[in-house]
């Protein structure tokens, strides 16, 4: 995990966990206002390119709800509460 302050932190990450809950688990700021429904975007994160094309394709849902944020990036912009580890 790149923190804000651009800290590179390993942390244990479960199987089956949301990354949003991992997250949280180990202290980083992540709000997770709607505790993971998809619907809040408090959760928001950038991934790096070269894993993003890795992960499962966004819902209609999920790509609205980063179309409203302010940091919005199609190349690179998640819900953390929908990638599960």
């Amino acid at each position: 995990v790149i923190d804000h302050e651009q800290n590179e932190v390993k942390v244990d990450a479960p199987p089956g966990d949301t990354l949003m809950e991992i997250l949280r688990d180990n202290l980083f700021d992540v709000a997770a206002t709607c505790s993971g429904a998809g619907t809040c975007g408090t959760c928001h994160l950038h991934v790096d390119e070269a894993w993003f094309g890795l992960l499962p394709q966004k819902d209609c849902y999920e790509e609205d709800t980063l179309r409203a944020s302010f940091h919005y990036s199609a190349t690179q912009s998640r819900l953390a509460c929908q990638i599960t580890f």
